[in-house]
Parts: structure tokens; C-alpha cells; sequence
């Protein structure tokens, strides 16, 4: 049997330990006579910027790229938040990109920023599309 001895983590049946709130909890098993316990604390950080990944990118025209967007936390991580982010062109006639994929395709020569957006955060790259050649 698993067990908690906090409302700030929760266990499953099968020992799959959730953190609710920020603290402390012991997570004890038992089985027959045994018993073991782990101490787990839950955090919390706080997403603190974007980085779109590449930062500045020189395509040819019709040439097509995926971007990648990252998330840096207040404890030092880094995630790929890719998936999760909004991308946009800031010039449709340059280049287009599918706002949940990041993937580019180029239309016409010039410059255009591309822009992740993610919980109120933003960063920007620059995309400078070339003739064919």
C-alpha cells in the first residue's frame, strides 16, 4: 500500500507520486511487514523566458525549415516547448509558418521576424529569404 503523509503529494495505487502544492511529504509503501519511505519536496518555477530556435536564419526562396521554441524555467531547466508555443510571421509574403508546428516555407524575397508566443512571453528571430541559386 502507498501512502502520503501530505496534502501536497498525492500517490497512485501503482506508487506514481504527484505534486499538488509547493512542500515536503513522505511517500511510504508497505508491504507484508516491510515498509519503505522517501522524502519528496515540490517546487515551484516560474517560465521566465523564450528562445526561438534558430535565432536568425537565411533560407532561399522556396526553400522550406522548422523552428523550435524553448522555455527557460527559474530553476535553471530548459524545455522544448515546441508544441506548445503559437508561431507567427510578422510578413505573410515572405514567409508563412504553421503556428503549431513551426514549419516555414518561404514565398518571396525579403525579411520577416518569426514570432513564438507562450503564456505572455514572446521571442523573435529574424528570417532573410534569398533568390533561388
Amino acid at each position: 500500500k502507498w501512502l502520503s503523509n501530505s496534502p501536497n503529494v498525492t500517490v497512485s495505487a501503482k506508487g506514481v507520486a504527484t505534486g499538488v502544492s509547493p512542500g515536503d511529504a513522505v511517500i511510504t509503501v508497505k508491504l507484508l511487514d516491510q515498509q519503505a519511505n522517501a522524502k519528496v519536496t515540490v517546487s515551484t518555477v516560474k517560465l521566465v523566458s523564450l528562445e526561438v530556435v534558430p535565432w536568425e536564419n537565411r533560407l532561399r526562396l522556396g526553400q522550406e525549415c522548422s523552428y523550435q521554441a524553448f522555455g527557460n524555467w527559474s530553476d535553471g531547466s530548459r524545455t522544448d516547448l515546441t508544441k506548445a508555443v503559437t508561431f507567427a510571421s510578422s510578413d505573410t509574403k515572405v514567409a508563412t509558418i504553421e503556428s503549431s508546428t513551426g514549419e516555414v516555407l518561404t514565398l518571396s524575397k525579403g525579411k520577416t521576424d518569426i514570432v513564438a508566443s507562450y503564456r505572455g512571453l514572446k521571442d523573435t528571430s529574424v528570417l532573410t529569404v534569398r533568390k533561388r541559386g
